[in-house]
């Protein structure tokens, strides 16, 4: 998934607000297990809620962005 900045160069994955949305909303259910923070299935869904809408809401944007040009 490369995106393009301004100036229509693509930039890396690593440097896209969705990659890093995604490993947040991926980083909080391992860090409950590897972690054991004790936190209930319920807990852990509404910490991983809004990065997935995040993700949701950039890639929403960079569509209709991309139709636009």
């Amino acid at each position: 998934m490369a995106k393009k900045d301004n100036l229509g160069v693509k930039k890396p994955f690593y440097k896209c607000e969705e990659f890093w949305g995604s490993v947040v909303a991926v980083a909080i259910p391992m860090s409950n297990s590897f972690f054991d923070l004790g936190l209930s299935v319920e807990e852990v869904t509404s910490l991983m809620v809004p990065p997935l809408l995040f993700v949701i809401n950039e890639i929403v944007v960079n569509k209709e962005e991309s139709k636009k040009d």
